[in-house]
């Protein structure tokens, strides 16, 4: 893949341990934990008292919600368990839990890591357990241009991701994609993380006003998605 197709952007050499460290410096946390406050004030009417984080990184999500509701039962799952956390070990295409065990189901930025061919399969095995009329929330980042967010590996000169996405999404994909595998009553909108982190409830007066003053910024780069998981047949 030749450089001069990158011109949309100065590509940098950068390694995906060089790019996370840069991120978390000049932002000063990572995402999840940037991403926490604004999910939680938008998931907060669909949460009930069963709650798993799926795909719960740093546990940042978790412990906003144990702070917030403090009588609710939250886990998270990731590749690696913290017991001290309240983190078990777990695959998201074979979820560890019995159906119909949650009231509710969080996963924050993780559908956009995985292959095309497991996305489905992922929302299954959530769908499988939650309890009928339960409620998924997860967030995506909204429609990424994939191909410009490339950089070149310094070590193995191959182009790829920084921080691994391989799916962009927009509000049409994921609701078919959420319809077609059992969802309902599918909610989507979007909001700037940044903004959200930093203003909290001011943020969307704020894009708002920014939208009018500054068309041409990116207010908005991720989606929140609520869906409700239906009863089969």
């Amino acid at each position: 893949m030749a450089q001069e197709s990158h011109n949309k952007l100065t590509v940098l050499a950068w390694s995906h341990e060089t790019y996370v460290k840069w991120r978390r410096g000049f932002h000063g946390k990572y995402s999840g934990q940037r991403n926490s406050r604004a999910v939680f004030r938008m998931a907060r009417t669909y949460l009930g008292r069963r709650i798993l984080d799926a795909g719960c990184g740093d546990g940042s999500m978790l412990k906003e919600i144990r702070r917030r509701l403090p009588k609710a039962d939250a886990i998270g799952l990731d590749v690696e368990a913290n017991k001290e956390m309240g983190i078990v070990a777990g695959d998201l295409l074979r979820l560890p839990f019995e159906s119909g065990t949650f009231d509710s189901v969080l996963s924050m930025d993780v559908l956009e890591h995985m292959p095309a061919d497991s996305v489905g399969a992922a929302l299954r095995e959530i769908h499988r357990v939650l309890k009928p009329g339960g409620y998924l929330c997860m967030t995506t980042p909204k429609d990424e241009d994939l191909r410009a967010a490339l950089v070149i590996c310094p070590e193995c000169h191959t182009w790829s991701h920084p921080v691994g996405h391989t799916q962009s999404f927009s509000a049409e994909s994921i609701r078919e994609l959420l319809v077609r595998e059992g969802f309902g009553n599918v909610r989507i909108r979007s909001y700037g993380v940044h903004l959200y982190h930093y203003l909290g409830a001011l943020a969307p007066v704020s894009r708002l006003l920014g939208r009018r003053l500054f068309p041409g910024l990116p207010w908005d780069d991720t989606f929140f998605i609520a869906a409700q998981s239906l009863v089969d047949g």
